[in-house]
């Protein structure tokens, strides 16, 4: 039945914000979902918890794009498995790790966390708010066809 197939793509986040490790990230990932969704996106946060029920909110969200808040050097290893559970879970999913400020090569830390091609490791704010300009999520209230 196609209306209902409509209400839950009105109510499914486009982006969803995950902390890696600790209250840190947790904070960090929920003030760029406050930030994404000022500037218009669809955008959840799941709080900081066992790693299975975040995982479960994940998929239970279905979005286009999670963001894996990470602030280093700590949270890199975590940030890692995060990610490489989540690309399990949902292999199609396109995924940004953020490890804040991190100094270095970028393309070099995505191959080490053993990325899947088109998914990115930024490492500043103003990256990851263009990325979300990049990419197709929908703003709310954009027209859809």
């Amino acid at each position: 039945h196609s209306g209902r197939v409509m209400e839950q793509e009105i109510n499914r986040a486009e982006i969803l914000c995950i902390p890696a490790r600790d209250d840190a990230d947790d904070v960090i990932a929920f003030m760029l979902a406050q930030l994404l969704e000022e500037r218009g996106y669809k955008t959840q946060n799941v709080q900081l918890g066992p790693i299975s029920e975040m995982l479960a909110q994940v998929a239970d969200a279905k979005p286009n794009i999670v963001y894996i808040s990470a602030l280093p050097p700590f949270a890199i290893g975590h940030a890692r498995e995060l990610y490489r559970r989540l690309r399990l879970l949902l292999p199609k999913m396109r995924m940004v790790i953020c490890l804040w400020h991190l100094e270095g090569d970028l393309h070099k830390t995505a191959a080490r966390l053993k990325m899947a091609k088109g998914d990115l490791v930024l490492n500043t704010l103003p990256q990851v708010l263009e990325y979300a300009n990049l990419e197709p999520a929908k703003k709310v209230g954009a027209g859809t066809s």
